[in-house]
């Protein structure tokens, strides 16, 4: 998906912009270094407007949380500072312009306060919340549980019958499968073969779950074969780092929990329906959402707040359903009134939490004040690089042309070939097949005759995948084997000493080859208009910072030790 210019200043300088919902930093342990103003302890100060210590924190914490698990994101602390310090600038000079006296800023921080209340009294509610024992230990081993199972496949129907009459009168399933494999009726594994449940597809999935170790389960029926699987053990294995996953998982269901229980009794303590007007409400009668989209009759009082009227029901009832009530109305399956209930209760949830946040007096707390002032930063932020950078910002042919030149090693479509082969059992006949086609062999003539041939249906299950392939993701043996050939060459390939032994045949092969720039032009525009952004932003960020009074109390080593400070003391 294309990023809108917005989206992509957002992406290079919204990682560093104030985190709306993020949650305070707790006070700093030991001793403070940095000056205090207006009861922050500042680490930089922007034209009188400070940042805090607390907020680098909290940034090196978002930063680290949104990046990937298996390689956590390292950002130097100082390189953090010069960005808030940029995002500062910015959101000062959209001020000096009366950004925020616009309808467009009004309309965006009143719904950043709609939801930061929101996000609070939830904060609070469920800062005690624990999750179950019982609800971790249930999806723990949803995660880990793995089967040790037998399988045998076959291509015929009646093969696969006769499998099953034997079973059903209390034939052993292992001998049975080595019977049918013996016989060339069934193909699979000899040995019971172990897989965790998370990675089957969702058929086999439904089914072990009703065996017991020992049985076999009823015969399964794809497109192009029947199947038997019988169950042999389960197991749930140790794995520390999915019984955190687990914990987590079951804390937030405990939090949506609480969180339904806490809507519940706000609506209880604030609203009162008028059930008789509900009732009488026919979303689903010919025609109805015009009048009632009108209706202006109270359908809920709010203690403390204005009516909630049948006409916001309706407009609610229209957002529920995607199409528009009218079309879902029409469709016999669709219960539209049913909807009536969950969804007045969700207009509810939406009135009452102002209430209920009045009546805390969230607004008064210096952790609602702090999260509004950052979330007006960011807002102007975006309303600034709209408006006043990005139509500095242009791309022309020969910037394209300079960075496709420069980076032509990215744009190289690999090598890729299509390899057929014959399988054999034994060296010697697959060695006899390859001099044969040295000598002028035809190929189809020994597919179909040369000895010593692997069964046909085992040749599938040994040979290379079908089409063509990228040759880096072939066995390295093969990369070597087959290195320096061309189309219609034929080498002699043995995976290892007891074989298989196969001869290929290279029927096509792609060398790999450099994309003309016209065919990569819309991926390089994006990374050369997002790196001009970016430099534009620095370049308006320096002139705002030269007219600017910028005190930095604290950068490089002495940052990173005050941070470590506040780790090591546990906030």
């Amino acid at each position: 998906m294309r990023r809108s210019p917005v989206q992509i200043a957002l992406f290079l300088f919204g990682t560093f912009l104030p985190a709306v919902a993020a949650p305070p930093a707790p006070p700093r342990a030991g001793g403070a270094s940095l000056p205090t103003i207006d009861g922050i302890e500042a680490v930089a100060v922007v034209n009188g407007d400070p940042i805090s210590l607390a907020e680098v924190e909290r940034q090196l914490a978002k930063i680290h949380l949104e990046s990937d698990e298996a390689k956590p994101a390292s950002q130097d602390p100082s390189a953090l500072l010069d960005r808030l310090i940029t995002a500062k600038l910015v959101a000062q000079e959209a001020r000096e312009a009366g950004f925020d006296e616009e309808a467009e800023f009004v309309k965006a921080i009143d719904g950043v306060k709609l939801s930061l209340e929101r996000d609070m009294l939830i904060e609070r509610e469920t800062k005690n919340v624990k999750p179950d024992a019982a609800l971790v230990e249930k999806v723990y081993k949803d995660l880990v549980r793995e089967y040790t199972m037998g399988s045998i496949f076959f291509k015929k129907e009646p093969d696969a019958k006769d499998f099953e009459a034997k079973i059903k009168a209390g034939g052993d399933f292992f001998k049975l499968a080595k019977a049918a494999r013996d016989a060339g009726k069934g193909t699979g594994p000899e040995t019971p073969q172990t897989h965790k449940a998370t990675e089957m597809v969702p058929g086999v999935a439904k089914l072990l779950p009703l065996l017991k170790p020992g049985q076999t389960g009823p015969i399964m029926q794809s497109q192009t074969e029947w199947a038997f699987l019988h169950l042999v053990s389960v197991q749930y294995p140790d794995d520390p780092d999915m019984r955190l996953v687990a914990q987590s998982k079951a804390l937030e269901t405990a939090r949506e929990q609480a969180i339904q229980r806490y809507a519940a009794t706000l609506r209880k303590k604030y609203a009162t329906i008028d059930e008789t007007l509900l009732a009488s409400l026919d979303f689903e009668k010919k025609d109805a959402m015009k009048a009632l989209s009108k209706d202006t009759r109270s359908l809920v009082t709010l203690k403390g707040g204005t009516p909630i009227t049948v006409a916001e029901l309706a407009e609610g009832m229209q957002r529920r359903f995607f199409h528009g009530v009218e079309k879902a109305a029409s469709d016999p399956t669709k219960k539209v009134n049913a909807e009536k209930k969950p969804v007045l209760e969700d207009v509810i949830n939406r009135r009452v939490v102002p209430l209920e946040a009045r009546a805390q007096k969230i607004q008064e707390t210096r952790q609602y004040q702090e999260r509004v002032a950052r979330a007006e930063d960011q807002i102007l932020f975006e309303m600034y690089v709209k408006r006043a950078i990005l139509p500095e910002v242009k791309i022309t042919e020969a910037e394209l042309k300079a960075y496709y030149d420069k980076h032509k090693g990215d744009y190289t479509t690999p090598e890729m070939i299509q390899l057929e082969s014959l399988v054999f059992t034994n060296r010697a006949d697959a060695q006899a097949a390859f001099e044969k086609l040295q000598k002028g062999a035809e190929w189809s003539w020994l597919k179909a005759n040369a000895p010593g041939r692997v069964a046909a249906d085992k040749q599938d299950e040994l040979s290379f995948p079908k089409g063509l392939v990228v040759t880096s993701t072939l066995p390295a043996a093969v990369q070597k084997v087959i290195k320096g050939s061309r189309p219609g060459d034929h080498r002699f390939y043995e995976a290892s000493a007891s074989g298989p032994f196969e001869v290929l045949k290279v029927s096509d092969l792609r060398p790999s080859k450099v994309q003309e720039l016209e065919a990569v032009k819309k991926p390089i525009s994006n990374l050369v208009y997002a790196d001009k952004l970016a430099k534009t932003i620095d370049e308006n960020a320096a002139a705002l910072r030269k007219a600017s009074k910028v005190e930095v109390f604290a950068s490089g080593d002495q940052l990173k030790r005050l941070i470590m400070k506040d780790l090591q003391g546990g906030s």
